[in-house]
């Protein structure tokens, strides 16, 4: 079965992941859910033949930046309840477009450089 996984990580990572992939033994979560709380905001979601049923898994090949499906900057901004990670809300235009991904061509570093 055809499936995507989710590595979060911070937005330095995901820069330096949008120009050389991911390294071998690198985590991936099945739930976007689980790459938030225990990566970061910068979520990847990649494309995988088969996935372990495990709620994560440490793939062992190296992963070319043209496998990467999508990266979404996430921004919690509002948390409700004793579980901090279940509630998150989008708050701005520019964020909400994130939902559907960044594209990978226009991610830029704050210097404004790609």
């Amino acid at each position: 079965m055809n499936r995507f996984a989710y590595h979060g990580t911070n937005k330095e990572n995901a820069l330096k992941i949008i120009q050389n992939g991911f390294r071998s033994d690198t985590y991936f979560a099945q739930h976007l859910e689980d790459a938030l709380e225990f990566g970061g905001s910068w979520v990847f979601q990649v494309w995988f033949k088969n996935i372990p049923k495990n709620w994560q898994f440490l793939n062992k090949r190296r992963i070319k930046p043209s496998r990467i499906n999508r990266l979404t900057q996430y921004r919690p901004i509002v948390r409700i309840g004793t579980q901090q990670h279940l509630t998150r809300k989008v708050d701005s235009k520019t964020e909400s477009k994130n939902l559907d991904g960044i594209p990978l061509k226009i991610i830029t570093k704050e210097d404004g450089t790609k």
